[in-house]
């Protein structure tokens, strides 16, 4: 049986492959998506117009995003706009995926697999960690990268 590639090893290698084009480039958010149109990850990197001391993505930078499909990555795609919902997130992190949806379960929020996994630093001032989010079919819940806090996220269509 073929081993399944690391999370944290892929983050590398598409940091490595990425910054091999855009050497500045700095990681902004991943996502897996196994229940929508595409398998894999995707990685998002922000490339800094400024240089790479830039603390957060400006309007004048723009995204790189690499996919990776059954152990293979493709091409650095390069799009003019930034990414600018995300705040960066410092490299390597230290919690895989699979340990979010553990601790996500471990707190009872759901026991079902997650049919979308992000991670991201979202904007906002109340966010002080990257986060991996996970969303299931009728609910989300968030575990902090750092503190491995889980809490519940709710939907804009739940009632309050």
């Amino acid at each position: 049986m073929a081993r399944q590639p690391d999370f944290l090893e892929m983050i590398d290698e598409a940091a490595a492959l990425v910054r091999h084009k855009f050497p500045q480039a700095q990681f902004a958010a991943a996502d897996h998506n196994p229940c929508g149109h595409r398998e894999g990850w995707r990685f998002i990197f922000n490339v800094p117009a400024k240089g790479p001391e830039s603390p957060a993505p400006s309007p004048a930078d723009s995204t790189a995003v690499i996919l990776s499909q059954h152990e293979e990555f493709g091409a650095v795609e390069h799009y003019g706009a930034p990414c600018l919902d995300y705040r960066l997130i410092p490299l390597p992190i230290s919690m895989h995926p699979g340990q979010a949806v553990s601790l996500a379960k471990g707190a009872r929020q759901s026991e079902e697999r997650p049919r979308v996994i992000n991670l991201q630093w979202p904007r906002g001032k109340e966010v002080e960690e990257p986060l991996y989010i996970l969303t299931y079919a009728t609910s989300g819940v968030s575990v902090g990268v750092y503190s491995k806090q889980v809490r519940g996220l709710t939907r804009p269509d739940s009632p309050a």
